[in-house]
């Protein structure tokens, strides 16, 4: 999911809820942030590389290479 960093805080309490690194900044623009089981899952950790796919509006492919600058544990799990 996307989002603006600097609106977000408004919206949802994510940015409280990272346990490792920091919340996302418009100073990383390719930073991610993800949740702490699908990092051990896929044994990952703050630093790392990884590529997202997507598919476009128009049925094209997208990827792009993005850094782990957090992780975060959803507490309303």
């Amino acid at each position: 999911m996307g989002v603006v960093p600097d609106q977000e805080p408004k919206i949802t309490t994510l940015n409280t809820q990272i346990t490792q690194g920091h919340y996302l900044t418009a100073q990383v623009p390719k930073g991610v942030v993800i949740g702490d089981k699908l990092a051990s899952t896929i044994g990952i950790d703050l630093g790392a590389e990884i590529v997202l796919l997507t598919q476009a509006a128009d049925g094209s492919m997208g990827n792009d290479v993005y850094t782990v600058v957090g992780i975060l544990h959803n507490r309303a799990r």
